[in-house]
């Protein structure tokens, strides 16, 4: 059987102390098995270091265009008595961005469906929302922007 990880960082969480070869087979470390007993100072972690490629990207052009006072990543409580998240929200404007990945968003019907069902509820809740591909987002940045823009400028 064999196991995926993400990243060789999420590798690392899960195995532990191991190299990999340039073929991708584990191989052992120089480093000792047993974790170390210093303290090391625990850093701030960054927001952004869970998002795609494509949602980071996209996070940094809204910011850098519109400054993060105004703008929300992955904003809670959109609608009363439900649990998920708008990757990235004007909160004051109701504007909700969704950067839709075929993996979550495309591959299993159930993910499919409840897509769905989340921006109906945000339409019932008078959001509007965007939807962007990571083709859109890597390929034509300028266009998504633009049309973040043509949004905030339209009342709803």
């Amino acid at each position: 059987m064999a196991i995926r990880f993400k990243s060789l960082s999420e590798a690392r969480k899960h195995l532990g102390n191991v190299s990999f070869k340039e073929n991708g087979s584990l191989g052992k470390t120089d480093s000792p098995t047993k974790p170390s007993t210093k303290r090391t100072p625990t850093k701030k972690s960054d927001p952004t270091d869970s998002l795609s490629p494509p949602h980071r990207l996209l996070w940094s052009a809204v910011v850098q265009k519109y400054g993060a006072g105004e703008v929300a990543l992955e904003f809670e409580n959109s609608v009363p008595g439900r649990r998920f998240r708008l990757d990235i929200a004007f909160p004051y404007q109701r504007l909700a961005i969704e950067v839709d990945g075929w993996q979550y968003h495309g591959k299993f019907k159930k993910g499919f469906l409840a897509d769905r069902e989340k921006q109906n509820l945000l339409v019932q809740n008078q959001w509007r929302v965007l939807r962007f591909t990571a083709g859109q987002i890597f390929n034509d940045i300028d266009r998504v922007m633009s049309t973040i823009n043509a949004a905030l400028m339209t009342k709803a």
